[in-house]
């Protein structure tokens, strides 16, 4: 089983190498056993000190435990995408962008 610190470094490394780290560095990447078929990537904006203050998390769930880094790897991007579309104010869920750039970075379909 991957660990979270693995999950984490596997982000670190697709931000680098598929991202050009234009993804935030500040990010929980873990397992969220609670959930069995999904991965989700989620936002959590709320206001501290009187500035609006974003968080981001990637989650999978234990269906996806079973899996080595290299199969992990497409779902991870594919959340990936999701932070990035959420971090660039365009959030558009799988519209036609997202698809491709799903494609073209060796996302899962």
């Amino acid at each position: 089983m991957i660990s979270n610190q693995e999950l984490k470094s596997l982000y670190n490394e697709l931000n680098e190498t598929k991202f050009g780290n234009e993804l935030p560095k500040r990010i929980r990447v873990r397992w969220d056993l609670r959930r069995k078929e999904k991965a989700t990537a989620r936002e959590y904006t709320k206001f501290i000190k009187g500035k609006l203050k974003h968080k981001y998390t990637i989650q999978f769930g234990s269906a996806f435990l079973v899996l080595s880094k290299e199969k992990l790897t497409p779902y991870m991007i594919h959340e990936m995408l999701h932070i990035r579309d959420y971090t660039q104010n365009n959030y558009k869920h799988h519209g036609d962008g997202f698809r491709g750039d799903n494609k073209r970075l060796g996302g899962n379909q």
